[in-house]
């Protein structure tokens, strides 16, 4: 039982691997770089002041090691998407074409998330994760 568990924790750091390494995409890199961008100008007292009022929560900055801290930046920046189009300034505006890579952005990297952040449950059981039949 202790190997399936070892196994599931080898498998989980491989799929961070791979994940990291495919953010590593040039094109991918410009896009997060500019959502970082806006998370940071978001983050600032002005901005983040009128994120709070209006939408109830602030832009989330990455960590540029951490994937699973850029899917939440991600997630952050859709959920702020139409307050942030409010403010209507440049460096917080996203083409349309950004938006839509976003988009694919945020669903290509939200099933590896819940994968890892259920893997990694304290909990987790081999039994949870052999005969549940879900992730």
């Amino acid at each position: 039982m202790l190997c399936v568990i070892r196994h599931m924790r080898c498998a989980v750091y491989t799929l961070q691997l791979a994940i990291s390494d495919d953010l590593k995409d040039a094109h991918l890199r410009n896009l997060i770089g500019k959502l970082r961008h806006v998370a940071t100008t978001a983050s600032n007292p002005k901005i983040g002041s009128i994120l709070e009022r209006r939408a109830k929560k602030g832009a989330i900055s990455n960590q540029a090691t951490r994937w699973r801290s850029t899917y939440m930046m991600v997630k952050r920046l859709l959920e702020l998407k139409p307050s942030l189009e409010d403010i209507d300034g440049p460096a917080v505006s996203l083409s349309e074409k950004e938006c839509n890579d976003v988009l694919q952005l945020e669903a290509v990297l939200a099933f590896p998330f819940a994968v890892t952040k259920r893997l990694q449950a304290e909990e987790l059981t081999a039994g949870t994760f052999l005969w549940s039949g879900k992730i």
